[in-house]
């Protein structure tokens, strides 16, 4: 069963074909494209407030309630280990709303430029739609877009994990949770085979992983050792992983130089 971010990821790639698809049938019905010339055509695609019509003509706003939603949805799963502040809570998810807004502006560049180049090649009124999904589709990587999401959702998770623990004793043991599979990244893997260390010895050994994980849509997170993070931790196999792959863990590079999850 697909995990929040996942899910939240991959209904954000829908939310980005609905929004393709709902600009091309807008323009189709809206402006007298048979009518104008393409000079014409481009200059009023250029003059569109097209943030603002995706944002809330298209619905987006709506696309970013149902993140934020997501993001609570992750709290309320999560293993509390300290209290936090509703405020807290609710800055480090307006900290990912930004994140996720900045996209916008993209959406709509690309969105125009595509436009533009449907009008100026000439491609008719009733294959409009069908081709702006296609073009727009190259130039807004779904890959991407699931990139993006998945890995501010798994940071905003790490991020209420360290204002969660950051008042904890200097010798409180944390380890490294989540799969150990062929998509493993070493660097990943070295931190699940190095078992609990204090938060003094994460930083020292894999700087920046309490917050970032391995780096980009990265699957894992540090918790404070307990009954139950032992069974999201599988040491052994992580250490098998690595020596099949005849690396040595305390020679895996850091996670800025990795990819995976």
């Amino acid at each position: 069963m697909p995990d929040i971010p996942t899910t939240a990821a991959a209904n954000m790639v829908k939310a980005v074909d609905r929004i393709t698809e709902a600009f091309g049938v807008w323009m189709v019905q809206n402006y007298n494209l048979d009518a104008a010339t393409a000079a014409q055509t481009v200059e009023f695609i250029n003059q569109l407030p097209l943030e603002a019509m995706i944002t809330d003509t298209f619905g987006f706003n709506n696309d970013l309630a149902a993140l934020e939603a997501s993001q609570i949805q992750i709290l309320q799963n999560f293993e509390a280990v300290a209290p936090i502040t509703p405020g807290t809570v609710q800055a480090l998810i307006n900290v990912n709303q930004a994140t996720f807004m900045q996209y916008v502006p993209h959406m709509a560049s690309t969105l125009k430029s595509e436009m533009v180049k449907a009008t100026l090649a000439g491609v008719p009124r009733n294959k409009l739609v069908n081709h702006l999904k296609e073009a727009a589709g190259k130039s807004l990587s779904r890959g991407q877009i699931k990139t993006l999401v998945e890995t501010a959702m798994k940071t905003f998770s790490r991020s209420v994990n360290a204002v969660m623990t950051e008042d904890m004793p200097e010798d409180t043991l944390f380890q490294y949770i989540g799969v150990s599979d062929g998509k493993t990244r070493p660097i990943c893997l070295a931190m699940l085979a190095a078992g609990a260390m204090t938060r003094e010895e994460i930083d020292e050994r894999f700087p920046g992983a309490f917050l970032d994980g391995g780096g980009f849509n990265c699957r894992h997170r540090f918790a404070v050792k307990t009954e139950l993070s032992d069974k999201f931790s599988d040491q052994s196999d992580a250490t098998a992983r690595l020596a099949a792959q005849g690396i040595n863990p305390a020679e895996v590079p850091t996670f800025q130089q990795t990819a995976g999850a």
